[in-house]
């Protein structure tokens, strides 16, 4: 047995020291292939420059010829550019006159004399209503109507005296003594009427003369404003035509501009190309030297890669020829170690081979009944187990889910309440009770100051039937309730900017806070002129009432412009100015 196993240490050793040799012949082969290679790379390189000969070589006179195109790509550019800066400079020019003229126009729609003539034409009609106003007042004159209904009302009992018996000459009847008492006061009272009329008559027809005046003098008004807008057009025509002759100019300048650019961005790309053309040209012309050196270099680099080829085909055959002798070596150990193993009791494998068996029938038989019994009572235990944490979270479940209905419960009767709290018959509509009066003491004020007494507006709250509600009422000067929506479009936005200015004076009062600015937008912009004034005369009440020092708001009406105390004027291509 010793014999065997010195022979089976030498069969060892001899395969180790096989195995040695050869990693170290595939680390030299190895390293020999990464020579080759980067030679080879060297070689590689050296002939792409050898490839580039002809290109190189006539790279110097590729360069003149792209020396002299860029010098006349330069001029061209210099030359179109400073003929696009004299254009733009005319651009420019032809842009400020439109600007100036533009400017005229803009002076032209705020013409001075025009809008005397509308501030004078606004006074006539006031004037003209004020008469109006006048002479329905004295056509109803309440005096008067009520003396003609006395004296009606005296004729129907002195007629009594009509149907009297001549024979009867009591003096204490009530309907003879009435009667005759009215009868008496009858001719004073119709004597009294007569020179009423006559004064009223006389009234009348002074303030009729006055207010043929007053309509003659606005018709004149008018046609002066008539013509005054005819030439305020007609000029503003001519210059809008100088405008649209100067901007086609421009916009052909532009068009002219345009091509222009587009002819100096295709030369400079074409400067770009042959700047980028004339550097590859320059570095082309300074590796002529590299092809020299290359020449020579590539020659030794080929013999190079000969002596590395020849150096890897030496190594290699060393190799096989001490692998064929390890081999041998190899093969004659295992010879020796079978005639030993031929040696060995032969009844020691059937020994073996039983004890085998025996072990085979332990792994194949018992074991996997014992694991079988181990694994079923394994998996019994995780049932069991996986059941009493399903147990335990269901029981955790079940209280969070309690939890939760419990606080659920809660937040809704809490919600409940505050929802019937919060709804039109809680806070809300006492509320809404409570503000009404107060909104609309203000609005009809506002009203009242911008207006006159046209008509006024309340809150109501609860329909006929009890219900809760909130509508708009007006009520017109006759005396008659219409709801808002029923209104025409101008005398709804009256109704509700007064409201919403109502409002805002509520909320001031109710904050305790001292606000001095309110800011409007351009909410006069549905209204005819006439009624813009009095739109912003509700501003003016408002400021008053409310004790706001500053009101900023935006119109485009020249009526509402003239009414504020400062103007700050915004135009198109201008900074605003104060005007």
């Amino acid at each position: 047995m010793q014999r065997k196993q010195d022979l089976v240490n030498a069969l060892e050793r001899i395969q180790k020291d096989l195995d040695s040799d050869r990693l170290k012949n595939n680390d030299e082969l190895t390293s020999l292939r990464s020579d080759y290679q980067e030679t080879n790379q060297e070689l590689v390189r050296l002939n792409a420059i050898l490839a580039d000969r002809d290109a190189i070589e006539g790279a110097a006179a590729k360069e003149k010829e792209l020396t002299a195109t860029i010098e006349g790509l330069t001029i061209e550019i210099d030359k179109l550019t400073e003929q696009g800066a004299g254009h733009q400079e005319l651009i420019h020019d032809m842009e400020n006159a439109i600007r100036d003229l533009e400017g005229s126009v803009h002076a032209l729609s705020d013409d001075l004399v025009l809008r005397q003539y509308k501030e004078a034409i606004r006074e006539q009609d006031a004037a003209i209503r004020e008469t109006e106003q006048f002479i329905k007042a004295i056509e109803t004159d309440a005096h008067i109507i009520r003396l003609e209904s006395d004296i009606n009302n005296l004729e129907e009992k002195a007629s009594i005296l009509d149907l009297k018996d001549p024979s009867c000459q009591s003096k204490t009847c009530a309907f003879i003594t009435n009667a005759l008492t009215a009868a008496e006061r009858l001719p004073v009272l119709k004597k009294t009427l007569a020179s009423l009329k006559v004064r009223q008559a006389e009234n009348i027809a002074a303030a009729r003369e006055k207010l043929d005046g007053l309509n003659e003098h606005f018709k004149d008004l008018t046609n002066r404003e008539i013509e005054r807008i005819a030439f305020i057009e007609e000029e503003k025509g001519k210059i809008e035509l100088k405008i649209a002759e100067a901007e086609s100019k421009i916009k052909a300048e532009k068009l002219l501009s345009t091509t222009r650019s587009v002819s100096i961005d295709i030369r400079r790309k074409n400067l770009s190309d042959a700047k980028s053309e004339l550097n590859q040209q320059k570095a082309l012309s300074a590796r002529l030297s590299e092809i020299q050196v290359a020449e020579q270099r590539s020659e030794d680099v080929v013999k190079r890669l000969d002596e590395i080829t020849q150096k890897g085909i030496d190594a290699r055959k060393a190799f096989e020829v001490r692998e064929l002798e390890a081999k041998r070596l190899i093969s004659e150990h295992q010879e020796a170690i079978t005639g030993i193993d031929e040696k060995i009791d032969q009844d020691a494998d059937v020994k073996l081979s039983g004890y085998q068996k025996e072990m085979n029938a332990i792994e194949t038989d018992l074991i996997p009944v014992i694991d079988k019994e181990i694994q079923e009572t394994r998996e019994k235990s995780a049932k069991i187990q996986g059941e009493l944490s399903r147990i335990e979270d269901a029981e955790k479940e079940l209280a969070t889910v309690q939890a939760e209905k419990e606080r659920l419960t809660r937040e809704i009767s809490e919600w409940a309440y505050l929802r019937n709290a919060c709804s039109k018959n809680g806070l809300q509509a006492l509320e809404i009770d409570g503000a009404a009066p107060l909104i609309t003491g203000y609005a009809n004020d506002l009203l009242s100051q911008a207006f006159g007494p046209l008509f006024t507006v309340r809150l109501r709250t609860q329909d006929d039937e009890g219900k809760e509600v909130l509508d708009i009422v007006v009520i017109m000067d006759d005396g008659s309730e219409v709801l808002l929506d029923n209104l025409s479009g101008g005398q709804k936005i009256w109704i509700l900017m007064a409201l919403r200015l109502a409002m805002t004076l509520l909320s001031k009062e109710k904050s305790g806070r001292n606000f001095e600015t309110a800011l409007f937008d351009e909410i006069d912009g549905p209204l005819d002129p006439d009624n813009s004034v009095n739109f912003i005369a509700m501003y003016q009440a408002f400021m008053k009432t409310g004790g706001f020092t500053t009101i900023p708001f935006i119109s485009h009406k020249p009526e509402c412009r003239s009414m504020a105390d400062n103007i700050l004027r915004f135009e198109p291509g201008k900074n605003p100015v104060w005007g």
